[in-house]
């Protein structure tokens, strides 16, 4: 019977569930996928809480697997290039190496005016910055986070006289991120997912047991509270103010 361990090899299996959710990324998008865990990892606090509960990020290759590791396809393969590769240069001088990047993070886009900062290392240290795929061993990867239920309601469905109550409801979760310095970037209705009542846990915040958590963080940022400037602060106070909005891309967007 296999068994889960933590970094330090403790053995924390009884304290996974029965059922997660497994968030697979193709390999040459492992990057984003870690980046994501990273964000869980600073969300620790709210884990369970306005997030989805985080048990680690995994990843294997087939040599480590002694070149048995199966073939995980659990999405069809588009012809479309993805959104964030479209504008990429193809220049090959230093200046535009993030450009190269197929997985490419808003980390390494270029910053004349200083508006990021790493006093901190997290980016320059991280064994993922000069990390490239590898076609002749790729790298499988895998995020295991709590299974949650459907997504936050479409505009037709949405209960119209709970419409105010629910949104504010909604707010109060990406007020418990944004504490952490979190700026999540893509809140929409699809990455907001419901909670059983039997897993919810009480906001130390809200004092209450949100029946909604934030979810999908490959794309988000995080600031310094204690060290940054009003502009940053104003625009992390009110991201949840796209909550059921139409016009600032809530619903969704259709993509050509």
């Amino acid at each position: 019977m296999a068994s889960a361990r933590d970094a330090s090899g403790l053995d924390v299996t009884n304290s996974v569930p029965k059922e997660i959710c497994l968030k697979f990324a193709k390999p040459p998008y492992v990057r984003s996928l870690a980046r994501e865990a990273w964000f869980y990892e600073q969300l620790h606090k709210w884990q369970g809480i306005s997030t989805a509960k985080c048990f680690g990020f995994f990843t294997a290759t087939p040599v480590a697997q002694n070149g048995t590791l199966p073939s995980v396809v659990p999405w069809k393969e588009s012809k479309k290039v993805p959104r964030r590769q479209r504008y990429h240069s193809d220049d090959t001088d230093d200046n535009s190496h993030h450009h190269q990047l197929k997985d490419y993070l808003p980390d390494e886009a270029p910053d004349p005016l200083g508006l990021y900062s790493d006093e901190h290392g997290f980016h320059r240290d991280s064994p993922w910055k000069t990390w490239e795929h590898s076609v002749e061993s790729p790298l499988l990867a895998v995020l295991a986070l709590e299974k949650l239920g459907s997504h936050y309601f479409m505009p037709d469905k949405e209960p119209p006289k709970l419409a105010q109550r629910l949104r504010k409801t909604l707010r109060a979760i990406v007020d418990d991120i944004t504490q952490e310095g979190v700026y999540h970037n893509d809140i929409t209705a699809f990455n907001i997912l419901g909670v059983s009542e039997k897993a919810r846990t009480l906001c130390p915040c809200h004092n209450r047991r949100h029946k909604w958590c934030l979810v999908d963080f490959d794309r988000a940022d995080k600031i310094d509270p204690e060290n940054c400037g009003p502009n940053e602060l104003r625009r992390a106070a009110t991201q949840g103010e796209c909550i059921g909005e139409l016009w600032q891309g809530f619903w969704g967007t259709v993509e050509e």
